[in-house]
């Protein structure tokens, strides 16, 4: 029952001292420096991404199976990269999330809640952060987290323009998040979920491209977000379209 202004203070709070304990987005490339700017981000990608992890757990196995291919994703990159640390953070939490996944499945068994989302957010946000604090600083450490985590990252997106462009507080709860779209199509918890899924590991199978080809990283990271734009777009309007066939029938 905690007010989401109180959990808001508390995260800002969590988010500052892990800041100031080493968990820091200083540059981005050998490019942009951020300077005063980095705890900004900083704060804003710790929070952002624990929020959207429990924002999408609306729906019983959508989060922890979110958070496992995400993780997978980060070990085959880390391995490639021999960031030990990170990729041993990544397995374990992939592991125990596979571990808890199946009894999470709809109809679950177990749930999460905020006690659970919350706090698996915040790892998965320092787990993608830990390369940066041991001085990795290539594109690629930026790309591939938005990547694995782009659907909690454009579900939380649009719900916070949604909400606040009606003038209600962005961090109410609504009943419009992705998930809860494709179920008002007379979709199962379970093909939803499977759709979702399908469409998280479409992108994170787009992503590994740069990993193993490491001379395309300089001029493929500009051409790859177009890509992914495009994608988000015609998945977008391929939505509506089907939302709007639905209401005229």
């Amino acid at each position: 029952n905690c007010p989401p202004r109180v959990k808001l203070f508390a995260q800002i709070v969590i988010a500052c001292i892990l800041y100031f304990s080493g968990f820091q987005i200083d540059r981005i490339g050998n490019l942009i420096d951020l300077g005063p700017f980095s705890i900004l981000l900083t704060i804003l990608w710790i929070i952002g991404i624990t929020n959207a992890i429990n924002l999408i757990d609306g729906m019983d196995g959508l989060a922890s199976g979110i958070i496992f291919f995400s993780c997978l994703t980060l070990v085959f990159v880390y391995l490639e990269r021999n960031i030990i640390e990170a990729s041993f953070l990544a397995v374990v939490l992939a592991g125990s999330t596979l571990g808890f996944f199946f009894f999470n499945l709809p109809p679950a068994k177990i749930i999460l809640g905020d006690t659970g989302s919350l706090p698996l957010g915040l790892l998965v946000s320092l787990i993608t952060l830990l390369p940066l604090n041991q001085g990795h600083t290539d594109e690629i450490y930026y790309l591939i987290p938005v990547i694995t985590l782009l659907i909690p990252i454009m579900d939380t997106t649009f719900a916070f323009f949604r909400r606040a462009l009606k003038g209600i507080n962005p961090f109410t709860k609504d009943a419009n998040h992705f998930h809860h779209r494709l179920e008002k199509l007379g979709l199962s918890p379970s093909k939803t979920i499977s759709i979702l899924f399908a469409i998280g590991f479409y992108f994170d199978l787009t992503a590994m491209v740069p990993v193993y080809r490491i001379h395309l990283i300089p001029n493929f990271i500009p051409i790859y977000f177009v890509f992914i734009i495009v994608n988000v777009a015609i998945l977008i309007f391929i939505l509506q379209r089907i939302e709007k066939k639905q209401n005229h029938d």
